[in-house]
């Protein structure tokens, strides 16, 4: 679907230039040429504030946080070393990917 957005506006940009090129040809003035107006569409907006969004770090999950702190200082948590080098090289593999 976005492709054949991009398509059509490439169409109308490409009709535009041919029809301002005609319009030189046939000799008219400069200031009665059509003005040329780029305007962005709701999808383009919604992919710059998606992109803003991706960018930014993630908020932290507090209950998450408040759960593992309320263990560590019980004395409770406890993971195996499965879990946490899991953990290690699922964020390694993470990190190496977004830094590329």
């Amino acid at each position: 679907m976005k492709v054949q957005n991009q398509n059509a506006m490439r169409l109308e940009l490409n009709q535009l230039q041919v029809h301002k090129q005609s319009e030189v040809q046939k000799g008219t003035p400069a200031a009665q040429l059509p003005q040329e107006k780029v305007s962005l569409s709701a999808d383009a907006a919604s992919i710059r504030q998606l992109s803003s969004d991706v960018q930014a770090p993630p908020e932290p999950r507090m209950d998450l946080v408040n759960s593992i702190k309320a263990e560590v200082e019980a004395g409770t948590y406890q993971r195996s070393s499965q879990q946490v080098a899991e953990s290690m090289l699922t964020s390694s593999l993470v990190e190496s990917l977004y830094s590329a």
